[in-house]
């Protein structure tokens, strides 16, 4: 008896450290940030309980409503990213005969993510540097008059900021769409090609809806991601020229370290996991709704 009881109990020991670590380094903290929203706190001991004030002050806070408004600029053109070009691609791959020639580009298109992403970033901010690669392409044609300072300047640096790892199509989106092209029934294409189905009538009306779970999937881990945004923003524009490509998370940096408003910051980060709860439970939702009919 006592043996067929630890049996039982065995898995659960094994993950018991994790679920220790989860609690101390991920729950006690997100829940001793909510409570510290509530106070005028500057991360060390003098604390003063204010109440909702930090929350009211956010109503008012006009470069927290630029962030805001940036971020929701940066995460529509974040999702449109990661369904389309990804998507794409991974059809064109599919398409490829020849072994040798799919197995390829399968490594061709994964090979960036083993590039460090501080890397990545930097190489970026060189290619939008005045003297770097995009200026130097525009010269070659001639067209000196297009050439500007990307960063540098308030109406290119978000656009520049929206363009970053153009062209979007390498990394985990492309081999999660490819992986659920793999797994559909080959008997289903064959039925296609009977009825004389092509290729873009099948991808809209076989494909994607197959693909509802990579989709759901895809969009809610960029929306979490495009709200954690925040090492490209800090080394590529440090939220300049002005405040015209501040983020939420750099806000929230900045109010933190350089003013050391941690309270407020606290506030800032519990709107922002609200929101971000609710957009991803509607996501959900309503993709749920659209498997199920």
């Amino acid at each position: 008896m006592p043996g067929s009881i630890l049996r039982k109990v065995q898995p659960y020991l094994y993950l018991l450290p994790l679920f220790v670590l989860l609690g101390v380094f991920k729950l006690y903290s997100s829940v001793y940030a909510v409570f510290r929203s509530f106070f005028e706190w500057d991360g060390g001991r003098i604390s003063v309980f204010i109440g909702i004030q930090n929350y009211i002050s956010l109503l008012s806070d006009a470069t927290f409503g630029k962030s805001l408004l940036n971020l929701l600029i940066l995460l529509v053109t974040s999702v449109i990213k990661v369904v389309t070009l990804p998507l794409l691609v991974a059809e064109l791959v599919m398409s490829v005969k020849r072994e040798f020639s799919s197995n390829l580009y399968k490594y061709l298109f994964v090979i960036p993510m083993v590039v460090p992403g501080v890397v990545m970033i930097l190489l970026w901010r060189w290619i939008y540097d005045y003297n770097g690669l995009l200026n130097g392409f525009l010269s070659a044609l001639g067209l000196e008059n297009f050439m500007h300072s990307w960063l540098g300047e308030q109406a290119t640096a978000l656009g520049a900021l929206v363009f970053y790892q153009f062209p979007w199509v390498a990394g985990i989106q492309f081999l999660i769409f490819l992986a659920g092209l793999q797994g559909i029934d080959t008997s289903i294409y064959e039925a296609t090609k009977i009825d004389g189905i092509g290729p873009v009538s099948r991808i809209f009306y076989i494909d994607i809806p197959l693909l509802t779970g990579q989709f759901r999937y895809l969009i809610i881990t960029t929306i979490i991601s495009t709200f954690q945004t925040f090492e490209h923003v800090l080394i590529m524009t440090n939220g300049g020229p002005g405040d015209s490509t501040i983020v939420p998370a750099l806000h929230m940096y900045n109010e933190t370290f350089s003013y050391y408003n941690m309270g407020y910051a606290c506030a800032m980060g519990t709107v922002l996991f609200l929101i971000t709860l609710g957009i991803t439970a509607f996501n959900m939702k309503y993709i749920k709704g659209a498997e199920n009919q």
